[in-house]
């Protein structure tokens, strides 16, 4: 604890530094094709690139030899988040395509010829590497790479370029892989004989209640520091904090996944819980080193859900968005009476993005009897007369917003109020989203008596909340974010549960009744591969009387 400690407080600094200095001119980087395949969460094979300073989509499409769509396809909040410096993207390889070819203007220091002939090739190394990672991927022992390139240990940093000798003798390489492989075996029969041993004293270890775990974020320590992994990590250590008090200590490993310290995969190996990275595709590096069965924890991204439904040791934390969609209508059909209506609204003429196309999907798979009918913004003036002659004057009418624009949802809620105030009574059901559209009026939330189904709702009343809150604000000096709640949330009910579940805690967790966490709730569903996902979901309803009640 004292050493995690000790790292927050070292890094925290960072966030109060200068943005930058001055501005400083350079050469854009050219766009270098990667050699690193990846294996996606549809179970097929894609090129992993790293995005460089000022690339664009054009110039990347380019280079692989294919469409700017087709690498939307494959890399969902793409299009919507945008192209960002250091972004790992999948691009896709095309049966029998032609190699691709590189782009933009080449490098003076090492130009691509060096790269592709001579005698020796370029590796740029990824976060999750070691040096004993990249020996084993090109058939080279270690300590020739090391002594290669005039390295005296074997500490790497993420990004930097290694020199792989060609000319390494056939004979050398056999002899010399048989021996990393025969050391490699060594370690991995150690590590499963520390498993094993931890599985057959299970009870012993649950009385030690010590945790061995590794926590893996983007906390940019070398250049610009995330403060969302920053809040995270702070709710996490109090979760550790509140768990030592109880007797459950927590063996704590942090990796950077944007500092330079490379992740070991014996570490992680010996672990008995991974948690992170964040972003499904860091994920899947993690995914592929194969860690003997540890349990790897997706805590953040809502869009990783894939990776649980596709790999038997991968738990989803967050919510889908999807579950959203189908409480919503549960919850409708739980509210509907006698003489209600049913109306899905939705925008006119704009392409609908990915959310709004799962929406009509689920919501026309549901059985659900409603009704639907869009309009445009350009016609907002006059949809309250189209959306009057669709309303039960008797009855709830019951409106489901599908739609992820702003602009959209704030006039619906204009045209919904001036209805209502017409003596039509409305409620109207929405994900969690529509808490982020600031232009909406708080009073038409109230009015509308707006149900909102989320995978996160804090309830400050809560006297577990109180406490959390005296903690956070005694020990940092600041007010918790949505990330801290989520730290601590994951931590504590993680921890807890591989301190005392024994072998198979994992598996034990599908099934479990939900577990009421500060902000939001876990109940674990096994999918068809072993991974699980949370199906936990919060309601809250906007009442009359301006106040906001959490009713699951």
């Amino acid at each position: 604890m004292k050493r995690a400690l000790a790292y927050i407080a070292a890094i925290l600094p960072l966030l109060s530094a200068p943005a930058g200095l001055s501005a400083q001119s350079y050469t854009q980087e050219p766009v270098k094709v990667s050699t690193e395949k990846v294996r996606g969460g549809d179970g097929k094979i894609y090129y992993s690139h790293v995005v460089g300073e000022r690339q664009t989509l054009y110039s990347i499409a380019k280079a692989y030899g294919v469409s700017i769509d087709e690498i939307y396809a494959v890399n969902k909040g793409l299009k919507e988040g945008g192209l960002k410096k250091d972004a790992i993207i999948l691009i896709p390889i095309k049966p029998g395509a032609a190699k691709p070819v590189q782009t933009a203007v080449k490098e003076t220091s090492e130009s691509e010829a060096d790269v592709e002939s001579g005698d020796y090739f370029i590796h740029k190394v990824q976060w999750y590497e070691d040096i004993d990672d990249i020996a084993k991927k090109y058939d080279v022992p270690a300590d020739v790479i090391l002594s290669y390139n005039n390295l005296k240990g074997k500490r790497l940093k993420a990004r930097m370029k290694l020199k792989i000798p060609r000319d390494y003798s056939t004979s050398e390489k056999k002899k010399e892989a048989a021996e990393a492989v025969k050391r490699e075996t060594e370690v991995l029969h150690e590590a499963d004989a520390v498993k094993k041993e931890k599985t057959d004293l299970g009870e012993e270890n649950m009385k030690k209640g010590t945790v061995s775990a590794a926590l893996i974020l983007p906390f940019g320590a070398t250049g610009s520091v995330k403060s969302s992994s920053m809040d995270f990590y702070a709710g996490f250590l109090l979760a550790v904090k509140e768990l030592g008090e109880r007797g459950i200590s927590t063996d704590l490993s942090v990796f950077d996944t944007e500092g330079g310290n490379p992740v070991t995969t014996l570490r992680l190996t010996e672990s008995d819980i991974v948690i992170g990275p964040i972003s499904s595709s860091a994920l899947s590096k993690v995914i592929a080193l194969d860690l003997s069965h540890t349990p790897i924890v997706s805590p953040l991204d809502q869009r990783a859900a894939s990776l649980a439904e596709s790999h038997s040791y991968v738990i989803q934390a967050p919510t889908p968005t999807s579950e959203q969609y189908r409480d919503i209508i549960s919850w409708v059909r739980e509210e509907r009476r006698g003489g209600d209506r049913i109306l899905v609204m939705s925008e006119r003429g704009e392409k609908p993005s990915a959310a709004v196309s799962e929406f009509s999907s689920i919501l026309a798979g549901s059985g659900l009897d409603y009704s639907s009918f869009s309009y445009s913004i350009f016609e907002g003036r006059t949809a309250d007369t189209e959306i009057a002659a669709r309303l039960s004057k008797s009855g709830v009418n019951r409106i489901i917003l599908n739609s992820d624009s702003e602009a959209f949802a704030n006039d619906l809620m204009r045209n919904l109020n001036v209805l209502a105030h017409k003596g039509y009574e409305i409620v109207i059901y929405c994900p969690a989203k529509i808490r982020g559209f600031n232009t909406i009026d708080i009073e038409d939330f109230h009015n509308l008596q707006v149900h909102v189904s989320s995978s996160y709702y804090t309830d400050y009343d809560s006297p577990q909340v109180m406490n959390f809150l005296l903690e956070y604000r005694a020990l940092y000096n600041a007010e918790p974010s949505q990330f801290a709640f989520q730290g601590y949330d994951v931590g504590k009910f993680f921890l807890t549960a591989a301190s005392e579940g024994g072998r198979n805690w994992m598996h034990s967790l599908a099934g479990k009744s939900e577990t009421k966490m500060l902000q939001s709730d876990f109940r674990f569903e096994s999918e068809k591969s072993g991974g699980l996902v949370n199906r936990g979901i919060r309601r809250f309803i906007y009442g009359s009387d301006y106040s906001v009640e959490l009713v699951k």
